[in-house]
């Protein structure tokens, strides 16, 4: 498998190369009017306005369609011939080149690359790489890809489940929500708070294998909130007091109604 990461996506676009690609589809003179202005509307930082040659906004919700459009020639020039070593689904600007051996993964590697001069963009130095999903496997869109056996049937199938840096967001976000010093609400305040951030990481990443990795959140969630009420009712509640309070809180599970495997 190549796994392809675009070296400043957003950062380094070709302005007038992306004005010719939207012009293939569209020649509304007010849709250009507008893209210019996207394109163009300069970045300010500590108070100072700086203008913007080059790439589109980060976090803009123009940027990713931009991303698509500019990466759409790839994907055009991914001929027949190339499509024999891989297969090319993408994302934005993450991808993945699927390849049955290393040889075509090596061959489809040079031939991305050369689709990716003629959009004046380069491959990441140390993240455009080969990977061999049956040992390390490679991370895409938050989660690890892995190829190992069923448990079953003893075939080899994909695997996948929230990566080391999907873990380390979503406990950093738990943590920062249940710091004991920004907290002066009730236990009901933080549950509120912290249910719609595991409801929609659940909703994400339930796809996949992720039975243990939620297990493995539920388990710190509860750790979190636990030592926060206790210092929150000023006393030395039991455990079993702690437990209580925490099931009949209404703080949702990560693992609930998961419809991912068991593997990890």
């Amino acid at each position: 498998m190549v796994e392809v990461d675009l070296a400043g996506c957003f950062d380094t676009r070709d302005h007038e190369l992306l004005r010719r690609l939207v012009a293939r589809r569209i020649s509304d003179r007010r849709v250009f009017t507008r893209l210019r202005q996207w394109l163009t509307v300069g970045v300010v930082e500590e108070g100072q306005w700086y203008p913007t040659t080059m790439g589109s906004p980060q976090g803009g919700v123009i940027s990713p369609v931009l991303a698509h459009i500019y990466l759409h020639v790839l994907d055009r020039y991914w001929t027949p011939q190339d499509r024999a070593l891989g297969h090319l689904p993408r994302d934005a600007d993450d991808r993945l080149i699927v390849c049955r051996t290393r040889g075509a993964a090596e061959q489809a590697l040079q031939a991305v690359t050369q689709v990716l001069q003629t959009l004046k963009r380069t491959g990441h130095p140390t993240k455009t790489r080969i990977v061999d999903v049956k040992r390390a496997g490679c991370e895409c869109l938050g989660f690890h890809v892995h190829k190992g056996r069923a448990r079953t049937s003893g075939k080899l199938i994909p695997l996948m489940w929230p990566g080391q840096q999907a873990m380390q967001a979503i406990r950093r976000h738990i943590r920062e929500q249940t710091e004991r010093r920004g907290w002066r609400g009730t236990l009901t305040a933080i549950v509120a708070t912290l249910n719609p951030i595991i409801r929609g990481w659940r909703h994400y990443c339930r796809g996949g294998h992720s039975t243990t990795k939620f297990q493995d959140l539920d388990r710190y969630g509860r750790q979190r909130v636990g030592p926060w009420e206790r210092a929150r009712l000023q006393r030395a509640a039991t455990a079993g007091h702690l437990q209580a309070r925490l099931r009949t809180s209404g703080l949702e599970s990560f693992s609930a109604r998961g419809r991912g495997g068991t593997r990890p």
